[in-house]
Order: C-alpha cells, then sequence, then structure tokens
C-alpha cells in the first residue's frame, strides 16, 4: 500500500463506501511479500499489514499444539456444491502468513501443464510458455535458496542453487521401499536451504537440521518463509509492517478510486489514507473483501468483468503412505545429534 503519510486516523466516523464486517484480510504471506519487497524499493513510504516487527523464528514452538496460533482458525463460511474446508491449510495469521506453515515444497510445472487445451483437448492453455516463465522461476529459487537433486530424473537440464537437503528417516524408509520394487524415486525440490545461505538484504540462514516440524514454523530460518526472505528486504528498503491487524474496509473516495484501507488493532478501526492498494489475500479472501465492499452498484470493487469469485480452483495434493512391518520409524531418528 502506497500510503501519502504513515499516520493512520484512529476512531475516525468512515465514510464513503465501507465493507461489512464478514469480509476481511488477516494474511501477511506470499502474495504481499513479493509487491511489498519491489514497492518499498521504488517508493519512499509504503505500508504493510503484519508485526511491527519482524520477530525471531525462535519463538516458533516444537509442538503442534502450541502452534495453532500461526493458522486462522476462527469461523469462515464456504458454500456451493464444492465448499472449500477452511482451518490451518489455507490460511495464516502471522508476519509470512501461510509461508510459515508450509511445507516448502516447490515443484515447477511441467510445460504441458500450461498448454492442456493443446495437449490435451481440456481446459485453456496459458497466455504465456514455459520458456518465457523460466528466467523468473530461476530468480525466485536462488533468492529464496531452493536445494534439489544434482540431477533431476524427470527434467535432466534442471539445475537447483543448493545440493539436496538430506533426507530424514522416514523418507529413507520409503526410498529402500520404493527401490526394493523397481519404482525410480529423487529427492524433492524445497525451500529450505541445505547449507548456511545468504542474499542481498536478508541475514545468513542456517542449514536445515531435520527438525521435523516445517508446519509449525521453522526455528532455524532454513525454511524460504516470507518473513526471513522477502520481508526483511522490503522493511530495509522502508516498508512499514503494521502488527496484528486486520483490513475489513476500503473506501472509495468521490473519484471512483480506493482512498483508504479501515483495519481492526487491539479492537480499534483504524483508517489509514493511501494512493494505491495491492490487495494480496489469497483466492478466497480477496474475492470475499472485494465482493463484500459493494462498490459503487453493489456488485463489488474492481468487478466490471463479473468475474471476481468465480472460476476458482482449490489446491490439490497427493499424499503417499506406508505400513511397513518393522519398527516405528521417527524424523528425529535422522536429525544430528
Amino acid at each position: 500500500m502506497d500510503c501519502p503519510d504513515n499516520e493512520p486516523e484512529r476512531n475516525e466516523a468512515v465514510q464513503h463506501q465501507r465493507c461489512r464486517r464478514r469480509g476481511g484480510h488477516r494474511n501477511r504471506g506470499a502474495g504481499f511479500a513479493f509487491v511489498g519487497e519491489a514497492g518499498a524499493r521504488r517508493s519512499e513510504r509504503g505500508g504493510a499489514r503484519g508485526r511491527a516487527e519482524l520477530g525471531s523464528e525462535t519463538e516458533f514452538a516444537t509442538d503442534e499444539i502450541a502452534a495453532q496460533e500461526l493458522y486462522w482458525l476462527e469461523e469462515r463460511i464456504s458454500g456451493g456444491e464444492t465448499p472449500t474446508a477452511f482451518g490451518s491449510n489455507n490460511s495464516g495469521t502471522g508476519v509470512g502468513g501461510s509461508t510459515l506453515h508450509w511445507g516448502a515444497f516447490v515443484p515447477r510445472p511441467d510445460p504441458r501443464d500450461l498448454s492442456v487445451r493443446t495437449e490435451f483437448g481440456a481446459g485453456a492453455d496459458w497466455p504465456v510458455s514455459y520458456k518465457e516463465l523460466l528466467p523468473y522461476f530461476e530468480q525466485v529459487e536462488d533468492f529464496l535458496g531452493v536445494s534439489g537433486p544434482a540431477v533431476y530424473p524427470w527434467n535432466t537440464s534442471r539445475q537447483y542453487p543448493l545440493p539436496a537437503v538430506g533426507l530424514n528417516a522416514p523418507a529413507e524408509a520409503m526410498q529402500r521401499g520404493f527401490g526394493a520394487i523397481g519404482l525410480r524415486t529423487s529427492a524433492a525440490p524445497i525451500a529450505a536451504v541445505s547449507r548456511d545461505y545468504e542474499r542481498p538484504g536478508y541475514p545468513i540462514r542456517h542449514a536445515c537440521v531435520n527438525r521435523g516440524y516445517c508446519h509449525q514454523g521453522c526455528r532455524n530460518g532454513a525454511k524460504a518463509s516470507m518473513d526471513v526472505t522477502y520481508l526483511p528486504v522490503a522493511v530495509s528498503a522502508g516498508a512499514e509492517i503494521r502488527a496484528d491487524s486486520f483490513a475489513h474496509g476500503l473506501e472509495m473516495g468521490n473519484d471512483g478510486r480506493i482512498a483508504a484501507v479501515v483495519y481492526e488493532h487491539e479492537g480499534v478501526d483504524v483508517r489509514q489514507r493511501c494512493r494505491a492498494v495491492f490487495l494480496c489475500a489469497g483466492a478466497v479472501e480477496t474475492p470475499r473483501l472485494l465482493l463484500h465492499c459493494g462498490g459503487r452498484d453493489g456488485s463489488g470493487l474492481a468487478n466490471s468483468s463479473g468475474q471476481v469469485g468465480r472460476n476458482f480452483m482449490a489446491h490439490v495434493a497427493t499424499q503417499v503412505w506406508e505400513r511397513s512391518p518393522r519398527r516405528c520409524v521417527r524424523i528425529r531418528d535422522s536429525q544430528p545429534r
């Protein structure tokens, strides 16, 4: 958010269009981090929604129950024929958003994924090719510090900045099992550093120690969550991150442009005037906030096409589980001692 000043207005009567309180945004993750970092480097003033300080990764508890504070677990309602389940898998409430508890798996798309209409006669082709996107994949992988195999078996031309992170004990057991039945395996590309790593703008990040609590926050900064990568760069360039703030209103000025953002902080509504707004709340909360804010004709902000909130697709994942007659294998069996 590009702000004409950094002084918010508290307890001021909200003017013009005001959202109903049902819509809101409390994520401060990957969507904002890239925009905030780029915007801060190009502007003298910037605003963000998160903590006033980035905090320390050592705050993360090695405990699944205690780590629930990273998730948005308040009631959210999804309808339709295929409602989306909300909870810990698709939300985040700390500085870094859901990247604080993501698994750091960063597969690139297969080139055919971008031309499914041409290849398979379904869906639609992307307007850009894999070749056009490749330099951006490599740029982000270098900045984050992606670790991967020296030879990726399904695309031998692919290279990663760092060698693969060592397999933990359960992964080693599964690898032996797959090898026994003749199936090929490979270490996965993950956004966690396999050795100490630093890039301009953020301090050194220490190598992954296979702690095994990626979904509860990384305690040594090995995992490339936004709080240890793009956000430190944004802050050093002048961005301001505001703590524990829940954006729920977008005010329109008489010229039809957004004039202010309204957010709640410690039970008080705060109004921040702005020149420009980047709404980076993910595939669920971005359209919900736009639709709840109504706009001049009640159809939602930025919705002249009528497509805001439509064509939604959930991110799916496939997990494979193994049952073994051998003793229980624990992640910490492979941790350094």
